[in-house]
């Protein structure tokens, strides 16, 4: 049986500039800081909305969780988690994403660079990371609203490369979803081309819990969601 690979071509895309300015270290709202600054911010947020093609594929898969860390795949295919999966008691399903906002803004930033718009360049950058983000959130929302009417849980996604789970693992990703038709690869190193893409995975069960240091959403609207933000 082929798995069921969902596609999404078009999705809202919210650039905060809040979020903008936290990659730039700068804790305070956009009002707060200078108004050039806050000039800058809005001017490459506007832009960046004209450089985004957002584009993302998702499949749920049955799996099982083994020993140390290890999810199986129905077909074989196993990831090694680690640490994470402690909490991930009556594991059914894994949902693996990938997710893109294409290239087109990165090259905008490459010509930054080359013609010495170095301040412009690094926050055209940052709106693009908040910008992948938003899409991975979407993706996320996208993953609730199939799976939590169904009375299962989900766990907080993870991607490859952050805590123990090693990114070379993103190659397994890939030999399990067609990144190529949204636009992605992967280097020799494992990393994603374009670099404004995320890939993730969530734990889809029964009786998940939230313990201490669970993470929570900072966007959600389902209501009857363990991790949600408020």
């Amino acid at each position: 049986m082929l798995p069921d690979y969902q596609y999404i071509e078009e999705a809202p895309i919210d650039i905060e500039p809040r979020e903008v300015l936290r990659l730039q270290g700068c804790r305070s709202d956009l009002p707060q800081v200078k108004e050039s600054i806050q000039h800058l911010v809005r001017s490459q947020i506007d832009r960046s909305y004209g450089l985004i093609q957002p584009r993302a594929v998702f499949c749920i898969f049955s799996a099982s969780l083994c020993s140390e860390g290890r999810i199986e795949l129905e077909g074989g295919s196993e990831f090694s988690i680690g640490r994470a999966v402690k909490k991930w008691t009556g594991l059914r399903h894994l949902v693996l994403a990938i997710c893109t906002i294409g290239p087109a803004l990165e090259r905008e930033v490459s010509q930054l660079f080359s013609v010495g718009d170095y301040t412009a360049a690094v926050v055209l950058d940052s709106a693009g990371s908040v910008a992948a983000e938003s899409l991975a959130d979407y993706v996320n929302n996208m993953i609730c609203q199939q799976t939590l009417p169904k009375g299962l849980s989900l766990t907080p996604r993870i991607s490859p490369g952050y805590g123990d789970w090693v990114v070379q693992e993103q190659g397994i990703m890939f030999a399990l979803l067609p990144g190529d038709r949204i636009g992605v690869t992967l280097t020799e190193k494992y990393m994603m081309q374009p670099r404004k893409s995320i890939s993730f995975a969530i734990g889809v069960g029964e009786g998940f819990t939230v313990g201490k240091g669970g993470g929570r959403c900072r966007h959600c609207n389902m209501f009857d969601c363990l991790y949600r933000a408020d």
